[in-house]
């Protein structure tokens, strides 16, 4: 394995672990900032990854694996971002639907990580569920 394929796995963990993450700390805040200004942006800047930018290329350097598993994690973030993007739920649904959301976020970054560390695949989740 060479060192941009390295590099390129290291970029994609540390951004999975960031989304995660931001979504975890910031919940309690978004879900504030929605109930009062029903503002948008403040999710949609937090579900922000470079992941639909990477041209064929550079994902060519990774293995099979790696790319599905990664590609179950950013799904399943375009449904929340989607759902972010077109809802009118009052905060108490969203903070449902935003913990449901962020719970298979953080199950298929498992997977995602292992996989791009090397490790095994911990989860593959069927992502078919109803809003």
């Amino acid at each position: 394995m060479g060192e941009r394929t390295q590099r390129l796995e290291k970029l994609l963990i540390l951004e999975i672990r960031r989304v995660t993450e931001e979504l975890d700390l910031r919940r309690d805040l978004l879900i504030r900032v929605w109930g009062e200004q029903r503002a948008r942006a403040p999710f949609l800047d937090t579900v922000f990854t470079r992941w639909k930018t990477l041209p064929f290329t550079e994902l060519l350097r990774l293995e099979q694996r790696q790319v599905e598993a990664c590609s179950d994690f950013y799904r399943e973030l375009d449904r929340m971002r989607l759902y972010l993007e077109t809802t009118q739920d009052m905060p108490r649904a969203l903070a449902l639907a935003y913990d449901g959301h962020l719970a298979r976020l953080e199950q298929l970054s498992y997977g995602a990580i292992g996989a791009l560390e090397g490790g095994p695949v911990e989860m593959h989740l069927d992502l078919d569920f109803e809003e």
